[in-house]
């Protein structure tokens, strides 16, 4: 056995008795063995399933070379991984969709929205009440119209 592996990282390979399913090479350990009759070598594999992110421990000689590290994207590309079927659900290659909010997180964005409604309608009122008060200490020709205008909105405000 050589000190320098045939497989290396990030290599598309596959697992003899796992048919056709592809596993990419994530990390690699060289192991001794020793016994008082013989010594034993082997390299051992950490894989990634390329259809379900499932783990993997495999020697070298259960392993098939597809394509080396350098040819793996086109390899790839060329034949699109499909998502494996695990039990009675499928395993997803996309990001899943957002949770649905819980009652308790759609309560709590209503009152969120609500007490930014009331300080919506706060910071207007303050306003006209501001424009309210200069208009009545200034000598504005207009002076009664503009002051009739803004109470007529601080009704509508009051009656919303």
């Amino acid at each position: 056995m050589s000190d320098k592996p045939a497989i290396s990282f990030g290599d598309i390979v596959r697992i003899d008795g796992y048919g056709q399913r592809l596993f990419r090479v994530e990390t690699y350990e060289y192991i001794r063995y020793h016994s008082p009759e013989h010594t034993d070598d082997e390299w051992v594999y950490d894989l990634t399933a390329l259809d379900s992110g499932e783990f993997m421990v495999a020697t070298d000689c259960d392993l098939e070379l597809v394509a080396d590290a350098g040819q793996a994207d086109e390899y790839l590309r060329a034949n699109p991984v499909k998502p494996a079927v695990v039990g009675w659900r499928q395993i997803a290659t996309t990001p899943k969709e957002p949770p649905k909010p819980t009652a308790r997180e759609l309560s709590a964005q209503e009152a969120d929205k609500r007490r930014a409604q009331r300080k919506a309608r706060a910071d207007q009122v303050d306003n006209l009440l501001d424009r309210r008060s200069w208009y009545a200490k200034s000598e504005a020709v207009d002076k009664d119209e503009r002051l009739a205008e803004i109470d007529a909105e601080l009704r509508k405000l009051k009656e919303a």
